[in-house]
């Protein structure tokens, strides 16, 4: 299990998400967004290796970052 921390910058200000990345038993990788370490899940996901998860990581915050300054 690997922790990221991502920003953006948006015109409201840099949003910061927390990432928890994990390997899922039978393969492939789940990832959890987190405003903060604690704080409630605000996003999540599966793919087949680690680039593919990532990948979908930064298209989700890119999508999601607006609503995330709110």
């Amino acid at each position: 299990m690997r922790d990221e921390l991502i920003r953006r910058e948006t015109p409201q200000g840099i949003v910061r998400v927390v990432v928890a990345y994990a390997r899922v038993r039978g393969g492939g990788w789940l990832w959890i967004a987190r405003r903060s370490p604690s704080g409630p899940v605000i996003g999540q996901g599966r793919g087949s290796t680690y680039e593919i998860v990532r990948a979908a990581v930064e298209e989700w915050l890119e999508q999601e970052a607006q609503q995330l300054t709110r």
